[in-house]
């Protein structure tokens, strides 16, 4: 199997059982464990705490020994931190899960991207992110139903039956995956333990400041994390709340009897079906991914993602809200592989996961900053002003675009002349 099949495998298989797990996860949380919104927010702080402690370690590691055992890890930490989430609904635990779950994050995110540039050349791996994201968002449909029929026969089923598959995916990896140029040598694993071990020591120490030395000199390296950082804010408040604005505030149709878990499920099903149509005329369209271009194509993107998430918060009604939720997901969708894209354009192999995991940080710190105001806001005044603060997260990224554009634009007129 091609390192480019097994990347579109690999991701659209966790993509499906991540979205069947937790695509009622919060109402998980809300109902049986009976979090209030400041504790749902708290639920995601702890993940973003751990994730922002381990990214940099977990990406120094993936570039320094293996993106392979690296993502295998990460796929089996996901599958442990499920499992135990649906068996006790304690807040608590719950945030003892999340601990698990950031850790699982922080190994995958990063090697996986660093390991599939490196197998198919940096030249594809614009096309194999798009791809990738066409592949998630149909996985995401069949994973949303399947959550929601699990769910509604109890609600902690997708956390049980979920997590037991992802470790399935982990253990399947090891014969399924192949690195090609892995960065440890077989020389160094040779030499004995501890050889290997002072070696690699040695190896990590060289990765980090490889990778911070590019994170520090790299043109626009501020602005890319900073836009990370911005989406974090957004993205925390976000995801915690809309499941409980659906329920309390916008309300849910009684049309034919549905349960509420079906009506929430049928919101989320319909939007990885439009982002896959979108990311395919992207994909199909993009002849061009010089950094201008990208550039542009973010920023109105992120636009989109701001205005339909401020309608979402201030929706009188769920059509409204529907088709607010519908274009904000969208757009956030093809958001993330147009980011990776960016972010990938002429970094060195040798440190690329260790630069994504500083972006990922990035994106954690606006998160665990940003998040329990929003969570304590929507607590004390009311979730649709959690919702609106978080989709003004983003409206710096407009200037943060513009000024990357300009930038570019004068480098391009520079070098003609």
């Amino acid at each position: 199997m091609s390192a480019y099949r097994l990347y579109l495998i690999y991701s659209g298989a966790l993509a499906l059982l991540i979205t069947g797990i937790y695509s009622l996860s919060n109402v998980y949380r809300l109902e049986v464990a009976h979090l209030n919104p400041l504790q749902l927010v708290l639920v995601g702080t702890a993940l973003e705490v751990t994730y922002f402690v381990l990214n940099l370690p977990t990406g120094v590691i993936a570039d320094t020994y293996s993106r392979k055992l690296s993502v295998i890890l990460g796929t089996c930490l996901f599958g442990v931190g499920a499992v135990l989430e649906g068996m006790l609904p304690v807040f608590g635990w719950i945030i003892i899960c999340q601990v698990v779950q950031g850790a699982a994050y922080t190994f995958i995110e990063g090697a996986l991207e660093s390991w599939v540039t490196d197998e198919v050349g940096e030249e594809m791996s614009g096309h194999a992110f798009l791809h990738a994201g066409q592949v998630e968002a149909a996985a995401s449909f069949v994973g949303i139903l399947l959550g929601v029929g699990l769910s509604s026969l109890e609600l902690r089923l997708p956390f049980l039956l979920g997590g037991a598959l992802l470790l399935s995916l982990g253990v399947a990896l090891v014969w399924l995956m192949r690195e090609s140029s892995p960065p440890y040598s077989t020389r160094r694993a040779q030499v004995g333990l501890q050889g290997y071990l002072g070696a690699g020591l040695r190896d990590m120490s060289d990765t980090l400041r490889g990778g911070m030395r590019v994170v520090r000199t790299r043109a626009l390296a501020g602005t890319i994390l900073l836009v990370a950082a911005m989406m974090g804010g957004f993205s925390e408040g976000f995801d915690r709340l809309w499941q409980p604005h659906f329920i309390q505030d916008i309300g849910l149709p009684s049309v034919g009897g549905l349960d509420r878990l079906v009506w929430l499920g049928l919101a989320m099903a319909v939007n990885p079906l439009l982002a896959s149509l979108v990311l395919r005329s992207v994909r199909s369209s993009l002849s061009d991914t010089s950094p201008r271009t990208i550039i542009g194509l973010l920023m109105g993107t992120d636009v989109v993602v701001m205005l339909g998430a401020l309608a979402f918060a201030l929706a009188p009604n769920f059509t409204v809200g529907l088709l607010a939720y519908w274009v904000m997901t969208v757009a956030r969708r093809v958001h993330q592989p147009l980011y990776l894209a960016w972010i990938n354009q002429g970094i060195d192999g040798r440190v690329r996961a260790t630069v994504i995991s500083v972006s990922g940080q990035a994106h954690s710190l606006g998160e665990f900053v940003l998040g329990p105001l929003v969570g304590g806001l929507a607590t004390l005044l009311s979730l649709r002003v959690g919702l609106a603060l978080s989709s003004c997260c983003l409206a710096p990224l407009v200037a943060l675009y513009a000024r990357s554009l300009g930038k570019v634009r004068a480098d391009v007129a520079s070098t003609v002349e």
